[in-house]
């Protein structure tokens, strides 16, 4: 593996890591994508932040944490974006304040617990369960692959615009609470 003291990550496209690498300082992303793959991580190592200002990170392990150990904090800027891109099961982190979430692969992200995002959500592919916990979206979200909720407990709040698009399914069984502030779009 590499070892950085800080490491920023300024690029017009991916940053795709080739080996484990460990922080022992800061990991700024100020544009592009950062990409562990499914074969590595970047582990946070002593006093240690991961701020995201503008860019995205990739998650291709079953968790957050799995794809970035160890960082004692992690921000997520106005700029940001982090997409679980696993092709298969993945728990999304509800310790993180997203700003943009996306769910770009096959395979089922489950909620960790409730999950607010400041911004955007964009389900390409895959599906999104919700499970029994609170979803909060502030900006657009946009559906084209599976949003479920099977739950009687919880409530989901889109405050933006909410399209679903032709192909992709909403699955809502047990009757849970869901508030579209911004109105919603089924295209056909």
């Amino acid at each position: 593996g590499t070892t950085y003291h800080h490491l920023t990550v300024a690029v017009s496209g991916t940053a795709t890591m080739g080996a484990d690498t460990i922080a022992n300082g800061n990991v700024t992303v100020t544009d592009g994508t950062l990409d562990p793959t499914t074969g590595y991580t970047l582990t946070g190592s002593g006093t240690n932040v991961l701020d995201v200002v503008t860019g995205t990170l990739k998650v291709q392990h079953s968790t957050f944490a799995g794809s970035y150990p160890s960082f004692e904090t992690v921000t997520l800027g106005t700029g940001s974006n982090v997409n679980y891109t696993l092709n298969g099961t993945q728990t999304i982190d509800n310790t993180l304040s997203y700003y943009s979430l996306k769910i770009s692969t096959g395979g089922t992200k489950t909620s960790g617990g409730n999950i607010t995002v400041g911004g955007d959500l964009n389900v390409t592919a895959g599906t999104l369960a919700l499970s029994s916990y609170n979803l909060t979206v502030s900006g657009v979200s946009d559906i084209s692959g599976t949003l479920n909720d099977d739950s009687a407990t919880g409530t989901n709040i889109f405050t933006g615009a909410v399209t679903l698009n032709s192909g992709s399914t909403w699955s809502n069984t047990n009757n849970p609470a869901f508030e579209f502030r911004g109105g919603l779009t089924v295209d056909t």
